[in-house]
């Protein structure tokens, strides 16, 4: 199973990957940019658009679809409304 780790630059994303991993499943990083942490951890990563990018949620529901991401882990303070808003789509 693919799951994601958003904002893989922050304190906890290196847990969570390692979290994952651990339990057999394939450990997805994403952030804005490019040189976190988490991307060196991760079996693969995503970049995503910043959060005030006026097409951010179609870009991330495409990123998802063509990544074959099945779960999601937000953690990203400024996208969990957003996250929580959009459930039925993802």
């Amino acid at each position: 199973m693919k799951i994601l780790v958003e904002s893989s630059g922050s304190l906890v994303a290196g847990f969570m990957i390692h979290a994952i991993q651990d339990c057999g499943h394939h450990a997805v990083a994403s952030d804005i940019d490019s040189d976190v942490h988490g991307k060196f951890l991760a079996d693969s990563f995503l970049k995503f658009p910043k959060k005030d990018d006026p097409e951010l949620w179609e870009k991330i529901k495409q990123l998802l679809a063509n990544s074959g991401v099945e779960v999601v882990f937000p953690s990203f303070d400024e996208t969990l409304h957003g996250w929580s808003k959009r459930k039925d789509d993802f």
